[in-house]
């Protein structure tokens, strides 16, 4: 039965192995979706400058509401001050406020 299990964990290893091979690096797109940091702008610009293509931070609400629905931690000022330093660091990275 052993002997069996790792028959199974191998072909699953191989399975995955052979599904990673079979993507195309050149459409393969890196979104990382990120927290405000506490306003540490220098982890923000290791995250924006770390080879993504997309710099994700939930905003999820305009400002007027931002109280209201997030995190009294979280202010609609710090997380546009995030978003505007990682597109100022990294111009080519998209950024994306994920409002809903």
């Amino acid at each position: 039965q052993q002997q069996q299990q790792q028959q199974d964990d191998s072909n699953t290893t191989a399975g995955a192995t052979a599904g990673v091979g079979a993507v195309d690096m050149d459409e393969l797109w890196i979104e990382a979706l990120t927290p405000d940091f506490q306003g540490q702008l220098e982890l923000v610009e290791q995250v924006a400058t770390s080879g993504l293509h997309v710099y994700a931070h939930n905003v999820e609400t305009v400002e007027r509401l931002t109280p209201r629905v997030r995190d009294r931690r979280a202010t609609y000022a710090q997380s546009m001050r995030v978003l505007e330093h990682a597109k100022h660091v990294a111009p080519h990275v998209l950024t994306n406020p994920s409002i809903r």
